[in-house]
């Protein structure tokens, strides 16, 4: 009977080993699928250092992968562990006899905890919640602002509180642009969804609108410009140019150059004569005026010669017509008048001291009569 039974125990111990090494070598094959599994993913690696946005957003990645993954704690430890290379492989190695020495379990929590304290310690958190807490639109759109505001969020887990969506809303409206904020602050929205919907399409239909009116305004202008002649900008330069050239600064395409009033000579003005003696305008010659003259003889104003006046000429012009009205700037043309006056008032006076000395019978010079009027006629032709 004895040997019977310890025939019969051995027996049972042979046959609940090999159940155990069954269940073992099955187990070991699921971890292993389940890794595979996990790896199709992609799953990032993290090389350590010190980087908290880096850290936290691998910490991100790993447990974004978890959640469409059934795993148990020890698996997720084991699974996230083998992404860690280089100096954050040297520390969890370390990290985890540490763990195992003073009976800490490996749960995902508290391997989590482990490595904020590491790579995402308090300061760093710290400043992340006073960026969210000075976050402000400014030149972002509403979607970036929006985008912006949940990423900094996480690190302020009040205001991501049961019962807190309102001073979530009182915080993301305060910090919009100052013509979206009075476009939707009065409509005291607390539900922040809503909120940012509404301040988006605001901004869309502001810059439409925009665009519109600037679209419109160009269109205007264009047909405005669209029946001018000329370039005022490109006609005045190139007027600019002529008038540095000694031509006329007006259109009408007139390429002649100007007669001096002074000295009588082509090709400038009264105001750039460089002649210290005036011209007569009787003989044509320097020196004297035309009512200081002693000279019988006149000149042609239109050939240049001496002894009969422009009326009788039969000769073609000397040179271009100079009208001096042409080509010339304004003040130009009041110089030119006012000489043209001076010249005209001492031929009226000429003419009066003519008659009186014929009245009282002296003679008068023949020549003076003739040229008298035509003088005249030419002075107002010219001025």
């Amino acid at each position: 009977m004895a040997g019977r039974n310890d025939r019969a125990i051995a027996n049972a111990l042979t046959a609940v080993a090999q159940a155990l090494q069954g269940n073992q070598n099955q187990q070991g094959g699921n971890d292993e699928r389940r890794l595979e599994r996990f790896m199709k993913q992609e799953p990032p690696k993290f090389n350590g250092g010190h980087n908290p946005d880096d850290a936290y957003k691998w910490l991100q990645e790993i447990e974004r992968i978890f959640r469409v993954m059934e795993a148990t704690d020890a698996q997720k430890v084991m699974m996230a562990t083998h992404r860690l290379t280089d100096e954050a492989d040297f520390w969890w190695d370390n990290t985890r006899e540490r763990m195992i020495a003073v009976g800490t379990l490996m749960t995902w929590n508290n391997f989590k905890n482990e490595f904020l304290a590491k790579y995402f310690p308090a300061d760093a958190m710290t400043k992340k919640e006073i960026e969210f807490l000075k976050l402000e639109q400014g030149s972002m759109t509403v979607a970036e602002y929006a985008r912006k505001f949940e990423e900094l969020s996480r690190f302020c887990p009040h205001i991501n509180a049961v019962g807190a969506e309102g001073s979530k809303c009182v915080k993301f409206e305060g910090g919009l642009r100052p013509e979206i904020k009075k476009a939707v602050g009065y409509q005291e929205i607390r539900n922040f969804a809503a909120l940012v919907n509404k301040s988006r399409i605001y901004e869309e239909d502001s810059k439409a609108s925009s665009r519109y009116y600037k679209a419109s305004s160009e269109k205007r202008h264009a047909d405005q410009n669209r029946n001018k002649p000329y370039d005022k900008s490109r006609v005045d330069q190139e007027g600019k140019q002529k008038s540095a050239n000694g031509r006329e600064t007006s259109g009408g395409g007139n390429s002649n150059p100007s007669r001096c009033f002074k000295c009588g000579e082509i090709g400038h003005h009264v105001a750039e004569c460089q002649e210290t003696k005036s011209k007569c305008f009787r003989c044509g010659r320097l020196g004297h005026m035309a009512n200081e003259c002693r000279s019988s003889t006149v000149t042609c104003f239109r050939c240049g010669e001496p002894g009969h006046t422009r009326p009788q000429c039969g000769k073609p012009k000397r040179g271009p017509d100079t009208t001096p009205a042409k080509g010339k700037t304004k003040q130009e043309r009041g110089q030119d008048t006012e000489q043209g006056k001076q010249q005209y008032s001492v031929r009226i006076e000429r003419a009066r001291k003519g008659r009186r000395e014929g009245k009282e019978g002296k003679p008068q010079s023949s020549s003076l009569g003739k040229s008298l009027p035509i003088q005249i006629f030419q002075v107002t032709d010219e001025s």
